[in-house]
């Protein structure tokens, strides 16, 4: 059995200056959509998604001070592994 195409019904429009327009236009081109329409189609579903950060305005910051956090441990961690290296060396020289 064939797929069926399902037909898009509905239609939203915006109003845009020429200078937005013209921006858009650029961007398809560069991420290679078929038209401004597709363009905006997509991006709008990328935000309904809840399964990408655009979905969640938060999902981003969250993610990135979880990082910062975890990397400051990670210096942390290196601090303590360099106090100890010196630590085992003075020991070594004091033992020599």
């Amino acid at each position: 059995m064939a797929a069926m195409i399902k037909r898009r019904t509905k239609m939203v429009s915006i109003r845009l200056l020429d200078d937005e327009y013209r921006r858009l236009k650029e961007l398809c081109e560069a991420k290679g959509a078929r038209s401004v329409s597709d363009l905006a189609r997509d991006a709008m579903f990328r935000m309904l998604s809840p399964s990408t950060p655009d979905a969640d305005p938060n999902a981003l910051e969250h993610r990135v001070r979880t990082l910062d956090q975890k990397v400051a441990r990670l210096g942390e961690q290196m601090e303590e592994i360099s106090s100890r290296l010196e630590r085992g060396r003075g020991a070594a020289t004091w033992a020599g």
